[in-house]
Formats: C-alpha cells, sequence, structure tokens
C-alpha cells in the first residue's frame, strides 16, 4: 500500500496534465537509474548537448550526445577542461571515437567501448545515441568509470570544424545527476493509454 500511494498521485497528476483518457496502474518491478543533462551553448555556432541515463542495475549507460554534422563534436567525462580527460568525440561521419585528451592537442586515442544505438540529423544538427558499461573494470584504466550514487559531475564540452583536433568553441560545467525509478523491460507499472496510442522519448511518456 506505502508503495502504491505515490504512484497513484504521479498517475493523476500525469492524467491531468495530458487529459488522458485511461490510466491504470499495474504491479511491476522497478530498477534505479541515475539521469542527467547538460547543454554547451556556443552561439552563433553549433551548440552541444548531452542526457545521460545510467542503469544501476544492468551496468549500462545510455549517453545521447547532439551537436554540429559538418564537423566533430565532443564531451569530457569526470573533469570540466581536458587535462587528462577520458572523452567520447563524434566526428563528421557521425562515427564515435575515445581519447584521452592532453594538452596543446595531444590527445591518445583509446579502445572503443561504445556501441552505436541510433543516429539522425535534423537542420544539420546530430544526435546520437551510444551505449556503453558504465564501470569497465581494470582492464580499462583509461577509460571513465561512471559515477553510482546521486551527486555531482564535471563535464567538458567541445567542437570545431574538419577533424578532430581544433577547438572552436570549449567549456565545462558540472551537472548534478538524481536518482529516479523505472519499469524493467517487460515489467510495466504504468500503463497510459492515450487516445491516439502512446510512446515514449528518452524515459518520458507522451501522447501522440
Amino acid at each position: 500500500m506505502n508503495f502504491l500511494l505515490p504512484t497513484l498521485r504521479i498517475t493523476t497528476l500525469v492524467a491531468l496534465f495530458f487529459g488522458l483518457p485511461n490510466v491504470s496502474l499495474k504491479a511491476g518491478v522497478v530498477t534505479e537509474i541515475l539521469t542527467g543533462e547538460a547543454f554547451f551553448n556556443f552561439a552563433p555556432n553549433p551548440s552541444v548537448g548531452l542526457d545521460l541515463s545510467i542503469n544501476l542495475s544492468s551496468n549500462v549507460v545510455d549517453i545521447f550526445m547532439s551537436g554540429r554534422d559538418d564537423g566533430w563534436f565532443g564531451i569530457g567525462f569526470g573533469n570540466d577542461n581536458m587535462d587528462d580527460t577520458y572523452a567520447i568525440v563524434i566526428t563528421q561521419t557521425g562515427a564515435p571515437s575515445e581519447y584521452r585528451l592532453g594538452t596543446f592537442g595531444v590527445n591518445t586515442p583509446i579502445d572503443s567501448t561504445v556501441s552505436v544505438i541510433g543516429s539522425s540529423v535534423v537542420d544539420s544538427i546530430r544526435t546520437i545515441h551510444l551505449q556503453r558499461a558504465a564501470d569497465l573494470g581494470v582492464a580499462f584504466p583509461q577509460h571513465f568509470a561512471f559515477p553510482t550514487t546521486p551527486g555531482f559531475l564535471a563535464l567538458a564540452g567541445a567542437t570545431g570544424p574538419g577533424g578532430f583536433n581544433f577547438h572552436q568553441n570549449r567549456g565545462g560545467k558540472v551537472i548534478t545527476l538524481s536518482a529516479s525509478a523505472v519499469p524493467e523491460p517487460g515489467s510495466v507499472s504504468l500503463v497510459i493509454a492515450c487516445a491516439s496510442g502512446f510512446y515514449i522519448v528518452r524515459r518520458r511518456f507522451r501522447c501522440s
């Protein structure tokens, strides 16, 4: 009963907000994830965006990155500058590469550990969905181990024309990783019936 009451309140709020014709609740198993977002505003040049989802049960991190499609863009994790930082860089072709960054353009390529789940270009902005293990273990000492508890995460973002080297823009920031619970696949806790069906975009319920 204590588990259902908060969910019922959330269900009611969702129904009121979207005007859903039918909302029902089913028992299900949930898993904890950590989520965070970042946006590097490099206007008038193309900006760089990041959406992270770290699944604490499966040790899988989903990484959504967005930026220019006529050059490269990248994000460094665990540091707000380039010095000795693990980074994922998306090239002009849309291919991801992983580096240990250094100063003065001395960047060391490291083993590829990310998988491309999807990639698209809209209005000259590429969005790519990557996956990798959140913690790769001692076999990959050059790779960043993503956090397993809520808190702060330092990031470095950069972008540039042509091949990866010269950065036209760069910046650093610190984001907050927040914990939330979501239904595991095949074990739906919240069933939303919309007039025109339902779909999920990056963990958010929306009606078409």
